[in-house]
């Protein structure tokens, strides 16, 4: 949000005059019985800073500019210590498999293109061809969903578990434009009744995928 003061009424104010205004603060760590692996020493006096000014509402890409910012206006940086570790409460388990999935969708969305709810690399599929080697006139891709939960370990105890499931995803070489048009040129070619009819009946309330962003639309009239 904007980098404003606070108003009359103490609250801050952003670029376009809405406030937020937080009632509660819970800080959770993983649940109880999970493991996450061993925590690293930190030692007994630490502080904890993140990027956000304690004074507005102003946040920062990196640590200079909110240095450059507290210096200039007298702010103070929102900084946590050994007290607010004490504070931490065990997430619940609904709560802690949705933070970590949301984090890997983005961690997916980085690398590959989402298709629906699933998630494929444009650059790498696969052309089949039937026995006589001729194209089949379709691309295949490999799709992946991906979602974390948690499982119960040989041991006993509770893990966090990953599970993956591998589909296929087929997409025809040829557009809708070339498939009316038969391969013709649209820009020279015009089209009889009967082949506007033919196409009405063929593609009509037919489901299509776009190419660039992998998203379906309806064909209509």
């Amino acid at each position: 949000i904007g980098a404003k003061e606070t108003g009359s009424l103490g609250i801050p104010i952003s670029d376009n005059g809405d406030s937020l205004t937080v009632n509660s603060l819970s800080i959770y760590c993983a649940p109880k019985g999970v493991s996450v692996g061993k925590e690293k020493d930190v030692g007994k006096l630490s502080l904890s800073m993140d990027r956000r000014c304690s004074n507005c509402t102003t946040a920062f890409v990196d640590r200079q500019a909110l240095i450059n910012h507290c210096s200039t206006t007298g702010h103070k940086p929102q900084c946590g210590d050994d007290e607010d570790e004490a504070k931490t409460v065990p997430a619940p388990n609904e709560l802690f498999t949705a933070f970590c999935n949301v984090a890997l969708n983005r961690a997916m969305g980085e690398r590959m293109a989402r298709w629906g709810s699933d998630f494929v690399d444009p650059g790498n599929f696969t052309d089949p061809s039937d026995r006589q080697g001729k194209s089949l006139g379709v691309h295949i891709f490999r799709a992946y969903t991906c979602d974390f939960g948690i499982s119960r370990a040989s041991t006993g105890g509770l893990t966090l578990s990953l599970t993956v499931d591998l589909k296929a995803k087929v997409i025809r070489k040829r557009s809708l434009l070339e498939n009316i048009y038969n391969g013709k040129n649209p820009n020279t070619t015009t089209l009889d009744r009967s082949a506007i009819n033919r196409a009405k009946r063929t593609y009509g309330s037919e489901i299509v995928i776009c190419t660039y962003d992998k998203r379906c639309y309806s064909v209509i009239e």
